[in-house]
């Protein structure tokens, strides 16, 4: 089959850009593997060349877009139209489209600009305006795929009451972790303690995650004081961003500064590292005491670095907001409720007491949980028969975690009080 991807953002293929991208990454692998020709069309990176080829499939950033989130529909008509034209062009010769991110459909799919070929999309957040419009908007898709349990059971709710049309093409196809790979011992140690003075008996702790506010780095940093104020000899890494066009990195930066200003006690006990290739990250997990996923961002997976932290034997002290307070059990993690810093530190803590003991058996079970749910080779399988046309077997949609008394994108605590994801704040009852 010819195949055309669609996908917003430029595509950084071998860093971990993200988890959307890097499962596009092996969406892609995974179909030209299978004999299918695959051509992705994407916005520009900083980097980018005009065309190349990556594990088979055929690169072309030459998408019009802005670079990044959140608004990369602010373009102008003539750039519109150049990417209806490059689309359509495309699209004749293709017998599938796959819109990796649903933001393309929107204003797209309601053009009919796809014809009658093939259309598969993945629904990868909720909380873009592009995206909600595009599953509100959609007039057809012959596969619409969830990521995640907490997203299936989100996209039926909607559509149970608003009845766009996804009732029969919805399939469930959680993310696959490349458990060989984290857990792999090829490739070289890259220290970091040493590179950043932390000494071996010192608590290193990681935030790993893209540098948007909401994503957990200003949590991160409260949590660095209260460990450290507890008598912690505690220390922080985060990370720079790939893509230097990126529009959060100025409040990023200032953010950062503004909390070495005010913390100067504590200022060398935070250290910025360059956003890492994939290798490096895991050398960066193995050093780890502790990762920190703390942010409120409604994660419509999980955090891609809660799961990959857990795979290369780290735990990791996660907010129960979207996707994260399902993507694995609780017997096996480290949760608290959103905007909770003294819930995280507890948890943190409570890492930093295991004894060796308990953190293999930790690891043991977390290892047969990612084997079991988020193989790898299941998820290449799943996307490459949910794309072709062949019948999706997903028995992942058959857990329930929800809490029935609650909307899907909500949380009651234990005090009974309730928080929206979407809303990022707890309702007023």
């Amino acid at each position: 089959m010819n195949i055309i991807a669609l996908v917003t953002g430029p595509f950084y293929p071998g860093q971990t850009h993200g988890g959307s991208h890097r499962i596009l990454d092996e969406v892609l692998t995974a179909l030209s593997n299978s004999g299918h020709e695959v051509t992705l069309l994407c916005g520009r990176g900083a980097k980018d060349h005009p065309v190349y080829i990556h594990n088979g499939a055929t690169i072309k950033p030459i998408l019009q877009l802005k670079r990044r989130f959140p608004n990369p529909w602010s373009i102008n008509l003539s750039e519109l139209t150049n990417i209806m034209e490059v689309i359509r062009e495309h699209t004749l010769l293709a017998d599938v489209v796959y819109n990796h991110d649903s933001q393309f459909l929107w204003c797209f799919d309601t053009l009919n600009l796809f014809g009658k070929k093939r259309v598969v999309c993945s629904i990868r957040d909720f909380v873009y305006e592009d995206s909600l419009r595009g599953l509100f908007s959609m007039q057809r898709a012959d596969c619409v795929i969830a990521n995640s349990v907490y997203s299936y059971q989100v996209i039926s709710h909607l559509n149970k009451n608003y009845n766009f049309g996804v009732d029969k093409s919805l399939v469930c196809i959680e993310n696959g972790i490349d458990l060989d790979f984290w857990q792999g011992s090829e490739g070289a140690d890259y220290n970091f303690r040493s590179s950043f003075g932390i000494k071996p008996s010192s608590a290193m702790m990681i935030s790993p995650v893209r540098p948007e506010l909401n994503k957990g780095i200003l949590e991160a940093l409260a949590i660095l004081i209260s460990v450290v104020e507890s008598g912690i000899d505690a220390h922080l890494v985060i990370c720079d961003y790939v893509d230097d066009g990126f529009p959060y990195m100025e409040r990023f930066l200032k953010s950062i500064s503004d909390w070495r200003a005010s913390n100067k006690a504590a200022s060398n006990r935070l250290h910025v590292v360059p956003w890492l290739q994939r290798e490096e990250l895991r050398s960066l997990y193995r050093e780890a005491d502790v990762t920190l996923c703390a942010g409120t961002y409604p994660e419509a997976f999980g955090s891609n670095v809660y799961a990959e932290s857990v795979a290369s034997g780290t735990p990791c002290v996660c907010c129960m907001a979207g996707a994260m307070r399902t993507t694995f059990p609780k017997s096996t993690s480290f949760q608290f409720y959103p905007k909770d810093i003294d819930g995280a530190v507890r948890e943190v803590k409570r890492i930093l007491h295991m004894n060796t003991e308990s953190l293999l058996l930790w690891k043991e079970q977390t290892a047969t949980i990612i084997h079991d749910r988020y193989s790898i080779r299941r998820m290449r399988e799943e996307y490459v028969n949910a794309i072709s046309g062949l019948a999706v077997v997903c028995a992942s949609r058959k857990i329930h975690l929800v809490d029935s008394n609650c909307l899907p994108w909500q949380l009651r605590s234990d005090d009974g009080t309730i928080y929206d994801d979407i809303e990022e704040e707890y309702l007023r009852i």
